[in-house]
């Protein structure tokens, strides 16, 4: 069996191996490796690894990508399930009113009125989560589409 052949780059020189290794969205596990040559200044070293960090970072932004977009659904679903018993609250309450033959506007009972706090502090929760979601799918898609 024939061996692969291997060139060096630069055969004169001798090199510093760099390898980075993450642990990127999804399970998966990027390995990049690279040289350098051992006598280049620092400087050299700092932008070899800020590249190669960078490769990472938008790998992993690909990755969280598609998943970010699946929970902003979800969280859009849940946010439409949840205002439509905050709404529901609402007409039960006054049915129950009307069914009682009270008189005057219909006032929420004690639980009713906890339920529908609960409720609104949902709406509030799930509205901050899903703006905050959209936000990093903006950051994700501009890792992505930035091609220093």
């Amino acid at each position: 069996m024939e061996q692969p052949k291997f060139v060096d780059a630069e055969p004169q020189e001798i090199a510093a191996a760099v390898t980075v290794q993450s642990q990127v969205a999804g399970g998966r596990t990027i390995v990049l490796q690279t040289y350098i040559p051992r006598d280049a200044p620092i400087a050299d070293y700092h932008a070899t690894l800020d590249k190669l960090v960078r490769s990472i970072d938008r790998q992993d932004d690909k990755a969280r990508l598609e998943t970010l977009e699946l929970e902003l659904v979800k969280h859009k679903e849940t946010l439409g399930q949840i205002d439509t018993d905050y709404k529901r609250i609402s007409i039960e309450a006054e049915a129950k009113w009307q069914q009682q033959n009270r008189k005057g506007p219909a006032k929420l009972q004690p639980g009713e009125a906890a339920q529908k706090a609960n409720v609104e502090q949902n709406i509030k929760r799930y509205r901050q989560e899903i703006a905050k979601i959209e936000a990093d799918i903006e950051k994700c898609k501009a890792s992505i589409a930035r091609s220093d």
